[in-house]
C-alpha cells in the first residue's frame, strides 16, 4: 500500500487509514452521508460527541455538572 492512500474527509490529509463510527451508544449515523476521518479527526469528533452527551445527560438531571464537587 502506498503512503497516504486515503483522504480524510474532515481535514483533507492523505493517510494510510481512516475511521468512521456508524452506530455507537447514543449515536446513530446510518442516515448520514459517510465521512471518513484520519485518527486525529476521528478522536476529536468522538470526544465532541462524548462531551455533548454529557451535557444532555446533565441537563436531564437538573443541570448537574460533572466537575461540580462542592457539597
Amino acid at each position: 500500500m502506498s503512503e497516504g492512500t486515503y483522504l480524510c474527509d474532515t481535514c483533507g490529509r492523505r493517510v494510510n487509514t481512516v475511521r468512521r463510527d456508524v452506530v455507537d451508544r447514543d449515536y446513530n449515523a446510518l442516515s448520514k452521508a459517510p465521512l471518513w476521518n484520519c485518527e486525529a479527526c476521528y478522536q476529536r469528533k468522538r470526544q465532541g460527541r462524548t462531551d455533548t452527551a454529557k451535557v444532555v445527560a446533565n441537563s436531564a438531571v437538573g443541570g448537574l455538572s460533572e466537575t461540580a464537587g462542592n457539597s
